[in-house]
C-alpha cells in the first residue's frame, strides 16, 4: 500500500496490541466499503432535509389515570427534533468523511450555495462539477414516529412506622399509589442518495430505519412535570446511521482479538513468550515461540509464533508458518487459523483494490 494511504488506516481507529487480562494479541485487516467509490472520491454533501411526510407532533400531555387518580406529564418530544436530527446528520457525515482521509469533501454549508434555487437540477450539477466534485450526497429524514405509553402496576406498600414486632398491627400499609412506568419509543428513518454530478445518474442509495426505547418510573401524583427529553433517543439512532453509512462508503480497519494456544504440553523454552506478549514485546515473543517450535516441534509455540507474526502485520509469513506446522501435525486448530487468515487476506486485498488508482 502506498504511504499516502496510511492516513486512512490511522483515521479509522486505534489498535491496542495487548489484552492485559489474557494472553491475546489484536490482529487487523482492511475491510472494503459496501460500495466501491474510488471513482467518486470528491463529494459535495447537501444539507439533510426533512421529508414532507414526516408528521408534526404538537406539544401534548401524557395522561395517567387509574382508580380515582388523574394526573399527567408533559411529553418529552418537541417539534424541533426532526430539524435537529437533520442538521446533525449532514454535519456528522461531512466530519466523518473528512476524517477518513478517503474523500475530498465539500461541506453542507458550501454545497448549499451551489444548490440554492436550482433544485438539484442539471445546472447545480454543472456548478458542482466545475468545482472538482464527482458526486452529490443528498439525504433526508424520511420517517419519524414517537410513542409514550403509561403502564399502571401494582399498588405501592410502605413499611408502617408505628409497627411493633409481635403486635397485631400491620407491618406494611398502602401508600394509596401504584407503580407507574412510562415507556418512550423513538422511530427514525433516514434515506440517502449519491448522485453522479457529471451525468445525473444514481450511484447508490439506501435507507436506515430503526427504533429505540427506554423506560422511566414516574410518581403519578407529581403533576405538571416533564418526561425526559426524547431528543437523545433520536440522536442515538442518528449516530448509528452515520456509522452504517461510513461502512457503506469508506474502507475501514477491523480489529479482532486472537487468543494464543496454551503451553500444553508445557515447554520451558516457550514459557517466557507469553509474558513478552503481555509486555508488548512482540518481536521478542515471536523469537521465543519460533525457537521452541524449531527445536522441539512444540505445536502451541509454532501456532503462537504465527499468530504473533500476524499481529505484527506479516500475515503471508504467518500463513506460510502455519502451513508448515499443519503439514507435520494435522492439528485442527492450526487448520482453522489458516482458513481465518486466508479469509482476512482476501478481504484485505479487495479493500486495497478500492484504495488503488484513486
Amino acid at each position: 500500500m502506498k504511504a499516502k494511504k496510511l492516513f486512512l488506516l490511522l483515521a479509522t481507529g486505534t489498535c491496542l496490541l495487548l489484552m492485559s487480562c489474557s494472553t491475546s494479541v489484536t490482529v487487523s485487516y482492511l475491510k472494503g466499503a459496501k460500495y466501491d467509490l474510488k471513482k467518486y472520491t470528491n463529494i459535495a454533501i447537501a444539507p439533510t432535509s426533512v421529508g414532507s411526510n414526516v408528521p408534526v407532533f404538537y406539544d401534548r400531555k401524557v395522561d395517567i389515570e387509574y382508580d380515582d387518580v388523574s394526573a399527567y406529564r408533559y411529553s418529552g418530544y418537541n417539534r424541533m427534533i426532526p430539524d435537529e436530527v437533520a442538521s446533525a446528520f449532514s454535519s456528522d457525515i461531512a466530519d466523518k468523511l473528512i476524517a477518513s482521509g478517503y474523500f475530498n469533501v465539500m461541506k453542507p454549508s458550501v454545497t448549499e450555495t451551489y444548490l440554492f434555487a436550482t433544485n438539484y437540477g442539471t445546472r447545480s450539477f454543472e456548478k458542482l462539477a466545475s468545482q472538482g466534485m464527482d458526486a452529490l450526497l443528498v439525504s433526508q429524514v424520511s420517517f419519524l414516529d414517537e410513542s409514550e405509553r403509561v403502564y399502571i402496576g401494582d399498588e405501592i406498600w410502605l413499611r408502617n412506622p408505628d409497627y411493633v414486632s409481635g403486635s397485631s398491627g400491620k407491618e406494611y400499609i398502602s401508600s394509596g399509589k401504584r407503580k407507574v412506568t412510562i415507556v418512550q419509543t423513538a422511530t427514525l428513518g433516514i434515506t440517502y442518495k449519491l448522485i453522479n454530478v457529471h451525468d445525473g445518474s444514481l450511484i447508490t442509495s439506501d435507507t436506515y430505519t430503526d427504533k429505540i426505547r427506554h423506560s422511566i418510573t414516574a410518581d403519578p401524583d407529581d403533576d405538571g412535570t416533564e418526561l425526559p427529553s426524547m431528543e437523545n433517543l433520536y440522536m442515538r439512532l442518528e449516530r448509528n446511521y452515520v456509522k452504517n453509512m461510513l461502512s457503506d462508503l469508506v474502507p475501514t480497519t477491523v480489529y479482532t482479538n486472537v487468543t494464543l494456544m496454551d503451553n500444553k504440553p508445557k515447554n520451558a523454552v516457550a514459557s517466557s513468550g507469553y509474558d513478552l506478549v503481555k509486555r508488548g514485546k512482540l518481536q521478542d515473543a515471536y523469537d521465543v515461540f519460533v525457537a521452541a517450535w524449531q527445536k522441539d516441534g512444540h505445536i502451541p509455540s509454532g501456532y503462537n509464533a504465527a499468530i504473533v507474526k500476524e499481529a505484527m502485520g506479516k500475515r503471508k509469513e504467518a500463513i506460510s508458518l502455519l502451513q508448515e506446522i499443519y503439514a507435520k501435525s494435522g492439528n485442527s486448530q492450526v487448520r482453522a487459523a489458516i482458513n481465518r487468515m486466508k479469509l482476512y487476506e482476501n478481504i484485505n486485498s479487495d479493500a486495497e483494490e478500492q484504495l488503488s488508482d484513486r
